[in-house]
């Protein structure tokens, strides 16, 4: 919606909210953690460094770079650790990994020379499949070289 003020345009984004019971602590952490990398993936910011510090995500508010009465990060980080600075390390390497899984696709995506919109889309065409089995191959080898190093 673009509403016209003192001769500016100013473009309102409206977004649709919806509820979601989350009856898995897993399936919470995998939510959180996508809206959360939604800046990147927007280009509004760079990377995680600079997602800190991106007021109008709730990932700010949990690393405690912004300040939000009515927000409650304790839950989501109480999820990871009952000591507060151990909860904010361990939950921004777990959103850092689905950091890593975004940049992989986008580099798959490179080598193959498809859209992003394209890997991520239904359908069973050659170059999408070839795409798909290479991101699955480096996933799970990334995967398997970090349980391997433990």
């Amino acid at each position: 919606m673009t509403i016209e003020a003192f001769g500016t345009p100013f473009i309102f984004i409206v977004f649709r909210y919806k509820s979601i019971l989350c009856r898995e602590d897993a399936y919470l952490l995998e939510r959180v953690r996508y809206i959360h990398l939604n800046p990147i993936r927007a280009k509004w910011v760079s990377d995680i460094k600079a997602l800190d510090k991106y007021a109008f995500s709730g990932h700010s508010v949990i690393m405690g770079k912004v300040k939000r009465h009515w927000q409650d990060y304790e839950c989501v980080l109480g999820l990871f650790n009952d000591r507060l600075g151990v909860a904010r390390r361990k939950y921004k390497a777990f959103v850092a990994k689905g950091y890593d899984l975004d940049k992989l696709a986008s580099r798959v995506c490179e080598l193959m020379h498809i859209e992003p919109a394209e890997l991520w889309a239904p359908g069973k065409e050659r170059k999408q499949v070839a795409a798909r089995r290479l991101l699955c191959y480096w996933a799970a080898r990334s995967f398997l070289h970090e349980i391997l190093k433990k």
